[in-house]
């Protein structure tokens, strides 16, 4: 169990802010980190929950979810658990057990094995099944400490463009969906180019062009299952297929 006088070695000041919760703050040249910890009750063997806010307070949203979440052991991979209801308009949390983060790295191993990070999230954004080196990245393409952020759905880009020479290698990198919305703009009217799109769910998507804002949309590879349409449509047709 991580007590108050644990963070004080890492932060100079720690408040409660009631139901068991406590706040700390580290400030950086470029952003401050609001760290909330809820210590799990003395005796018992439940896990301490963390999250971690960038530039934005709000204790009332963390008393939300550390008071509302039910974790009783550490997972050995990330789970998804549900919390009420919340301004932000999240799915729910993403629990990650230490080996995924970083965050209070400055504890005593035999108090960090036992910390979980709950990271707030949009259904769409983590598959679930990320290993912790993908985790890491994924966390890079998701602003996933912003509790205010827009949908970052999960995109898996695998592309060829000869006009331009670019691509990737199976099975695809991750993207943002402004790169994958750049990739498509790139193949209009190049002839033997496409981007193969993947979503969080293991859902796939192909795009070619046939001309000038004239793209065929193939879903899950079938060739028997092809649309055609224009840009503004496909770019709808594909938002709708990240975030479902």
């Amino acid at each position: 169990m991580i007590q108050e006088q644990d963070l004080l070695a890492l932060f100079e000041n720690v408040i409660s802010i009631g139901d068991g919760v406590l706040k700390c703050q580290l400030d950086t040249p470029r952003a401050v980190y609001h760290h909330y910890l809820k210590p799990a009750a003395a005796g018992s063997e439940s896990p301490d929950l963390l999250m971690v806010s960038k530039n934005r307070e709000d204790d009332e949203f963390a008393r939300l979810v550390l008071t509302s979440l039910d974790v009783p052991d550490v997972p050995k991979r990330l789970i998804h658990v549900d919390f009420p209801k919340d301004r932000y308009k999240f799915s729910g949390a993403l629990i990650a057990p230490p080996a995924y983060y970083f965050y209070l790295n400055g504890l005593p191993d035999d108090k960090r094995k036992n910390l979980l990070l709950c990271l707030p999230c949009h259904h769409s954004e983590f598959s679930g099944d990320e290993s912790a080196d993908e985790f890491v990245s994924m966390c890079r393409k998701v602003p996933a400490l912003e509790w205010g952020r827009e949908i970052h759905p999960k995109i898996v880009l695998y592309f060829d463009n000869p006009a331009t020479g670019g691509g990737s290698a199976e099975p695809g990198v991750l993207v943002d969906f402004d790169l994958l919305l750049r990739e498509i703009d790139g193949i209009d009217g190049v002839e033997n180019a496409f981007v193969d799109i993947t979503n969080y769910r293991g859902g796939v998507r192909e795009v070619l062009s046939i001309g000038r804002d004239a793209f065929v949309l193939i879903t899950e590879r079938d060739d028997s299952n092809q649309e055609l349409m224009g840009k503004e449509l496909l770019v709808d047709r594909i938002w709708a297929f990240l975030t479902d």
